[in-house]
């Protein structure tokens, strides 16, 4: 079979298949740490850029009145099967017998009405990842 090309002759296959082996090792070692370089340097970064807009950009009352207007918008049994659920705290089964639906059909509407406001509100959803993450690297 004879020694691969550019390898050395005193080395044998077993050798060389372990010198390649720890060397790749090494490379994904030294490129995951630059990732989590980067993820450090994108998040410090990310954390000045919001400290520096301040909470008076997005305050809590256009969070709470952006989410109230997505939640309006929802077709309205699917609106009134998010809000017993949300709001009131009934369960799957509660709601089902309240409005003679099927568990299913709640599980349903919740699951789309979870996907709706979630594009509706998506704007801020960044904002509120980023939020948590500078608070947790304050503690």
């Amino acid at each position: 079979m004879g020694n691969p090309p550019n390898a050395c002759p005193d080395l044998s296959p077993i050798s060389y298949l372990y010198k390649i082996v720890n060397n790749l090792s090494l490379n994904t070692l030294r490129h995951e740490k630059v990732k989590q370089q980067y993820a450090a340097h994108l998040l410090r970064t990310t954390s000045e850029d919001i400290a520096e807009t301040d909470f008076n950009s997005i305050d809590l009352k256009q969070l709470s009145s952006a989410i109230d207007a997505a939640i309006a918008e929802l077709p309205e049994q699917m609106r009134i099967i998010f809000e017993l659920r949300k709001s009131e705290g009934l369960k799957y089964a509660e709601i089902a017998s309240r409005l003679n639906i099927s568990i299913k059909t709640v599980d349903t509407q919740i699951s789309r009405a979870m996907i709706k406001l979630k594009e509706k509100l998506s704007k801020f959803l960044l904002f509120i990842i980023v939020l948590i993450f500078s608070l947790l690297l304050k503690k």
